[in-house]
């Protein structure tokens, strides 16, 4: 047999070479100085999805203020559209919102006995750091 069963290591693990993870559809669209603290979040971190939706929320702000008329351009297929900012901005108002309401709920259910959802998310992932996963 060729150890059919052995698992996958992944994406940057020594036993792949080393070769770093493939960046996908949400570093795309992030400037180089946004990839790298995409690259440092850790996963599963609702807190830190919270704070990049704030920094966006503020980016698409700043610009509203300094264009009022206008909006962020993107390509839909070959045709340039222009979003008003005051979509942008309401959108991530809204993302924002239902982070944060997301969270309380995450909170209000650890606040019975014994350990809460974030409490066992949190050991769960130190414990994935611990094993290299």
């Amino acid at each position: 047999m060729h150890n059919g069963d052995a698992q996958v290591a992944p994406p940057g693990h020594p036993r792949r070479g080393g070769a770093p993870e493939q960046h996908g559809l949400y570093s795309r669209h992030l400037k180089p100085e946004q990839r790298e603290a995409f690259d440092r979040a850790r996963l599963g971190s609702l807190d830190d999805e919270i704070r990049l939706a704030k920094a966006k929320l503020d980016w698409a702000t700043r610009k509203w203020a300094q264009d009022e008329d206008g909006g962020l351009v993107t390509m839909r297929g070959e045709a340039e559209v222009i979003r008003p900012w005051t979509d942008v901005v309401g959108e991530w108002e809204e993302r924002v919102r239902r982070l944060e309401l997301a969270r309380q709920q995450l909170l209000s259910k650890g606040s019975g006995s014994g350990k809460g959802a974030i409490e066992r998310l949190m050991e769960r992932l130190r414990e994935d750091e611990r094993h290299g996963v």
